[in-house]
């Protein structure tokens, strides 16, 4: 464990681990996470062609540093228990918004909602559309898809909190976010900083906190240390750890 920023009243608390055995806290006002997508690719990407006038025919390439190529029910199962454990970390009037996209297997969409609404006790609030500005997969046979998801969860009993107003000035406002996609920091698939802020800025009250259980190279805690909100993440990849620690550390 790590704590970053020398911010009297402000926590920014990094976890070296899996988020099942480094988070036990019950406290979340947020947890904002994106978890690895299963995408099962079993060989390198194939980029560059956008640079001489044609298509990045595959936009992501084998992944090795943890197994993303589950059995798609199993990863499905593991995700509805991701979700029931993120439900018992947020408090009574917490959120849960869970990144996710719309992935293709075998000529057919794979939805997140398939395994959402398998999830116990969590009501689906808001869906968002993450408009990405560009993709890389080109593919001839369907509509590139340039878009991900945040879906915004909550407890049945809790009181939904959001307050989109003039006067909260929140910095999106819609339920379609246009933010560009992060640039490469030695990540695989980095948040960018300006999704985390807006994120934040709307489902976590001031001085509230945020966790992170896949905290990937930290930018879900760069933009807690941004806007004054505490945060708990874990990472279970030394190098991804590695990383935030870095970028943080530059940052407090």
């Amino acid at each position: 464990m790590v704590t970053l920023t020398d911010r009297p009243t402000q926590t920014i608390d990094l976890r070296h681990g899996d988020f099942q055995s480094a988070i036990t806290e019950t406290n979340a006002d947020l947890i904002l996470t994106s978890p690895p997508y299963n995408i099962g690719s079993s060989s390198e990407a194939k980029t560059g062609g956008r640079r001489v006038g044609q298509y990045d025919s595959k936009s992501y390439r084998s992944i090795r540093e943890y197994a993303d190529n589950m059995p798609e029910a199993d990863y499905q199962r593991s995700q509805v228990e991701f979700l029931e454990w993120a439900r018992d970390r947020i408090k009574k009037n917490g959120v849960i918004v869970y990144n996710h996209k719309l992935r293709r297997k075998n000529g057919s969409i794979l939805h997140p909602m398939s395994w959402i609404a398998q999830a116990q006790g969590l009501v689906l609030v808001e869906e968002i559309i993450w408009d990405r500005g560009s993709t890389h997969n080109h593919c001839p046979q369907m509509m590139w898809q340039q878009t991900e998801r945040l879906f915004v969860l909550r407890k049945p009993e809790g009181k939904y909190r959001l307050r989109n107003t003039k006067s909260t000035a929140l910095p999106q406002t819609s339920d379609v976010w246009r933010v560009n996609k992060a640039p490469v920091n030695g990540h695989n698939a980095p948040f960018p900083l300006e999704l985390a802020e807006a994120a934040v800025k709307a489902w976590c009250p001031n001085g509230g906190t945020v966790i992170d259980p896949y905290s990937g190279s930290g930018t879900t805690a760069l933009a807690c240390m941004n806007v004054g909100r505490q945060f708990i993440g874990a990472e279970r990849l030394k190098k991804y750890f590695n990383l935030s620690l870095k970028r943080l550390g530059g940052a407090a």
